[in-house]
Formats: structure tokens, sequence, C-alpha cells
């Protein structure tokens, strides 16, 4: 009888090391397939923040295409009248927009109105929207840079940096 326990034990024995070669070897493939999933995990990542990269890049290059023309100066009147556009179109609108309202006063007192009566109809909803259009235009962006709202033109919005 212990002949026979000890042929088992020994048989057993020699198969022990193999059974927890086989666990180990489990282990580590379990082990070698999560690394390779992070590291795909991270190269996709890495890919996308290229993108992004790439994207913000082609961003700031249209922007300075896009503004590029103004930078060369020809050195004629053209370059005057370029840089005026905006104010006499601003300057002719309210030249006009003066112009009514005056009129209207010089009317309604013609009239016989008093300028109290007159005050809602000069200063109505619709000239208050006109003139925070006009001021939110000329200066709202401005505004908006130096409180920090929004980034300025020329840097990317990501932190990413090239090496």
């Amino acid at each position: 009888m212990l002949t026979l326990l000890s042929t088992l034990l020994g048989f057993l024995g020699s198969g022990l090391p193999g059974i927890l070669n086989f666990f180990t070897a489990r282990q580590n493939n379990n082990y070698q397939l999560e690394l390779v999933k992070l590291q795909m995990q991270a190269a996709a990542q890495g890919t996308e923040l290229k993108i992004e990269e790439e994207n913000t890049e082609a961003q700031i290059k249209l922007q300075e295409t896009l503004y590029s023309y103004d930078n060369t100066p020809t050195g004629t009147w053209v370059d005057a009248l370029k840089s005026s556009v905006r104010p006499i179109i601003t300057y002719t609108f309210f030249g006009v927009w003066l112009s009514v309202e005056i009129i209207t006063i010089l009317y309604a007192l013609h009239q016989g109105k008093d300028i109290v009566q007159l005050t809602p109809i000069l200063w109505s909803d619709m000239n208050q929207n006109v003139f925070c259009t006009i001021i939110a235009f000329w200066f709202g962006s401005r505004a908006i840079a130096n409180a920090g709202i929004f980034p300025p033109m020329n840097k990317p919005k990501t932190a990413v940096t090239k090496k």
C-alpha cells in the first residue's frame, strides 16, 4: 500500500510543476494581452491628439491666409481706401440716423409737441438695439479678448507642443 501511495505521490509530484507552469503561462499571457490593449489605446489617443494638433495648425494657417491680404501695403491710395471702408460706412449710417432724428425733433417741435413726449419716439427700442449692435461690433471683440473669454486668434486651442 505504501508503494502504491508513494508511486501515486511521485506521479502527481512530477506533474505539479507542469500544472504550475500552465497557470503561470496563462497569467503571463493575460498580462501581455492587457499590455497590448493598453499600448493600442495609447497609440489611438496619440493619433487623436496629433489629428487635433494638425487641425489647430490648419485653422491658424487659414486665419493667417485670410488676413494676409491686408499685410502687404501697396503704397497707393488703395491702402487708405481699404482701411477706411468700415469707418466710412459707420459714419455714413450714423449721419443718416442723426439727420432723421434731428428732422423728427424739428418737425415735432414745429407741430407743438413737448420734448418729453418725443423721448420714447426718439430713443425707441429699435434705436437702442441698433446702438447696442454698433457698440458691440466695434468694441465687443476687444472687450472679449481683454476678458480672456476667447483665446487670441494666433494661438492654438490645445496645449500640445511640437518636439
